[in-house]
């Protein structure tokens, strides 16, 4: 099995907690929410590449063995 898919999950799942900290970051300096949300949009976005490509080695690995 090669590492490049675990390694690509954990590339988003890292891009989605710099996010969600970038954001939470400037909601505490008092900017605007408008300025923030696409730091919002980019860590959803990325949780969801994080549990479809898990999703998807996942299945792969059940396959590959039966």
């Amino acid at each position: 099995m090669s590492k490049a898919p675990i390694i690509i999950e954990k590339i988003w799942l890292i891009i989605a907690i710099i996010t969600l900290l970038m954001f939470f970051y400037e909601i505490l300096k008092k900017v605007e929410f408008s300025q923030s949300y696409p730091l919002l949009i980019i860590f959803f976005v990325s949780l969801i590449m994080f549990f479809l490509r898990r999703f998807i080695r996942k299945n792969n690995n059940k396959n590959d063995t039966i």
